[in-house]
């Protein structure tokens, strides 16, 4: 996997998914735990131990409502999430295209980090927040926002990338 999908492959799906998204913000919100309600800036994104800043150096937002992620006022992002396990677990079902991430999550105090299985649909969810020598793990840290901006689209950048990958059982 290269560099740039590795560090930014859900950046990119939340720009793709902006770009083709159909639903609102305004939509009434489904249920969600409490505590992932709200605006979260996107601080970092962490690949094999190593921290990098969001994909092209914008803060792209997540709003959260219900158990739905708004990215740029659009609808991206299903998820699941259950507040009893140890781990926090997260399941993140992307729209476009449809894939579903598996994952841990914790909020403390301001900050929200989850950590991902970047391999789409694998179930192999991660017991822990770390990445190192785990190539196919994510770290995203997000900070809360009191409100969510007025332009939806604020600190999102475009992005236009290619996955590569070596087929494992060739």
């Amino acid at each position: 996997m290269n560099r740039i999908s590795g560090i930014n492959i859900l950046s990119a799906a939340m720009c793709l998914a902006y770009l083709s998204g159909t639903a609102r913000a305004d939509d009434p919100p489904a249920k969600g735990p409490a505590g992932l309600q709200g605006c979260w800036k996107l601080v970092s994104v962490e690949t094999d131990g190593k921290t990098n800043d969001p994909v092209g150096g914008g803060q792209p937002r997540w709003v959260v409502k219900g158990d739905t992620v708004y990215y740029g006022g659009e609808a991206i992002i299903r998820f699941t999430a259950d507040p009893s396990t140890t781990p926090l677990i997260i399941d993140l079902r992307f729209r476009d295209p449809d894939r579903v991430y598996e994952g841990v999550y914790a909020v403390e105090k301001d900050t929200l980090k989850v950590c991902l299985n970047s391999r789409a649909d694998a179930k192999d969810r991660p017991g822990e927040f770390a990445t190192k020598d785990r190539a196919d793990r994510r770290l995203l840290v997000f900070e809360r926002e009191k409100a969510a901006p007025e332009n939806p689209a604020e600190g999102a950048t475009a992005y236009a990338g290619i996955q590569l990958r070596a087929d494992e059982e060739t």
